[in-house]
């Protein structure tokens, strides 16, 4: 059981460290939830916008843990990096 609270409280920790956007809908906010885990899980540690870009997301100047910005775009669902362009 330890494991399954460690998981649970660092998804909430990922939750917490990216605030929603006060004026998402439900399922909008679960897609923008989706794009903050996916950017972590792809080393990503900060970025300048997270916005809703036509049929997905787009993200400006995600910082990697290659040290490099990126422009992303991301799949509607948040869960799919499409296209990756070096922003620096």
């Amino acid at each position: 059981m330890p494991v399954r609270h460690s998981v649970s409280a660092a998804v909430l920790a990922l939750l917490l460290a990216a605030p929603l956007p006060a004026t998402a809908a439900p399922r909008e906010a679960a897609d923008w939830a989706a794009v903050v885990e996916t950017l972590r899980a792809e080393g990503y540690s900060a970025w300048e916008e997270i916005e809703r870009d036509g049929d997905g997301w787009e993200v400006d100047d995600a910082v990697h843990a290659d040290g490099h910005r990126y422009d992303l775009k991301l799949s509607a669902d948040g869960r799919r990096i499409v296209s990756r362009d070096r922003d620096d």
